[in-house]
């Protein structure tokens, strides 16, 4: 990304899933401060959250996420495995089925890491804790946008949220505001509220 957002002050990121942690890691090194709002509370260690739906599945940590996050987060191998997390070769360790039969079993070098959601999120938000100029808000729900008017349009400068530490709506001043909520997102509802156009849709089929 280069330098190009230094001369900013402030990013906030909607929503603190794995996404949103990583948005912010990325964003710490472009801005003197981010930001990240998140509803829920988030749990001390390795453990449920109401916001996560899919936390109590099995999951694989796939190489290039695996890559990924100890390229942000420099220790995450680390502590992974510190806390339980089992390395596992894809192509020997897993039984594969495939629609002309069981997949022979082979040592691939892909090394993922087989570990709970709650465990993956932990760490990453544990590391995240380490960096001095992003701040986790939780019980904080976003509620809108704010814009000002410019010659090139409408830039939205701000989010309006509800705090559990605060009485009414707060608003928040951003030069850049990043909504990773998931599926549950109301960017859409709000951008129309502002009379401001959707942006097009990429969908990426996984093929799977």
């Amino acid at each position: 990304m280069g330098n190009a957002f230094m001369d900013k002050t402030r990013a906030v990121v909607i929503g603190g899933s794995i996404a949103g942690l990583c948005a912010a890691r990325v964003l710490s090194k472009h801005f003197d401060k981010v930001t990240v709002l998140d509803r829920d509370s988030f749990p001390d260690g390795a453990h449920e959250r109401a916001g996560v739906p899919q936390s109590r599945h099995v999951h694989a940590l796939l190489v290039r996420g695996r890559q990924e996050l100890n390229l942000l987060f420099p220790g995450f191998d680390k502590l992974m495995l510190q806390e339980g997390a089992i390395e596992i070769d894809f192509g020997n360790d897993f039984a594969v089925l495939r629609e002309w039969g069981w997949e022979q079993r082979h040592t691939s070098g892909m090394l993922t890491l087989f570990a709970s959601r709650n465990l993956i999120e932990a760490t990453v938000r544990r590391l995240l804790a380490g960096i001095p100029n992003v701040e986790l808000e939780t019980r904080a729900t976003v509620t809108g946008l704010e814009t000002t008017p410019t010659d090139s349009g409408t830039t939205v400068n701000a989010v309006e949220y509800v705090s559990s530490l605060a009485t009414g709506r707060t608003s928040l001043s951003a030069d850049l505001v990043v909504d990773a909520s998931g599926r549950g997102s109301k960017v859409l509802d709000w951008l129309k509220r502002l009379g401001i156009s959707a942006p097009s849709e990429t969908i990426v089929n996984a093929h799977t």
